[in-house]
């Protein structure tokens, strides 16, 4: 749950501290406290909280490769824009052994081991220059695979995995809109703070 809190405290708290209102709670120089403002500050949490929440549900029941397929196949999506996603996933793990690479590699020769003051940007030009470089070269190696495989969707492509409907999507559907129309239910029935409109009116 301490992602999620992360999440909705980072959201709501701009909010809530210099949000606009009329009742204030609180004052203090640039920052003023209102009920208005704490109503949109929860609004906006429990809303990326939300979207948070529906990303991880993708992330763990969803396998990429699956879903990438599914939407080339069912929501028509560019095989371009496909693939490119799903190198990039793949590409993700190796950037990151490369970082942990050049990190050892400085620790070795001894560069790294500047400290304080404006020193660090200089540690950061050790690291950049060179993934950029390799990041640059991989990227170029993998659109031109892309392209020499005929990759940009032009033609009329087959597909080793079919991607099919199955009873599992129908009832996925249903959940979600019966979660979503509960709660819509909820919030007219038993509304936690009272309030329906949580815009600012002048």
């Amino acid at each position: 749950m301490l992602p999620f809190l992360i999440v909705f405290l980072a959201s709501s708290s701009t909010m809530i501290l210099f949000g606009k209102g009329d009742m204030i709670w609180w004052s203090w120089g640039l920052i003023r406290i209102s009920q208005e403002s704490f109503y949109r500050g929860i609004h906006i949490g429990f809303k990326a909280v939300t979207f948070a929440s529906e990303g991880l549900l993708f992330v763990l029941t969803t396998p990429s490769v699956a879903l990438f397929y599914a939407l080339m196949q069912k929501a028509k999506l560019p095989p371009k824009f496909a693939y490119s996603f799903m190198a990039s996933i793949r590409l993700l793990p190796m950037i990151w052994e490369e970082l942990q690479i050049r990190r050892n590699a400085l620790k070795i020769r001894g560069a790294s081991s500047s400290r304080g003051g404006m020193k660090w940007i200089g540690n950061l030009k050790l690291y950049i220059v060179p993934l950029l470089v390799q990041g640059i070269r991989r990227a170029h190696r993998v659109a031109v695979a892309m392209e020499t495989k005929a990759f940009d969707g032009k033609g009329r492509r087959s597909y080793y995995y079919p991607s099919e409907y199955s009873r599992n999507d129908v009832w996925v559907i249903l959940l979600l809109c019966s979660v979503v129309g509960a709660a819509l239910l909820l919030s007219i029935l038993l509304p936690p703070f009272g309030v329906a409109d949580v815009r600012y009116h002048l």
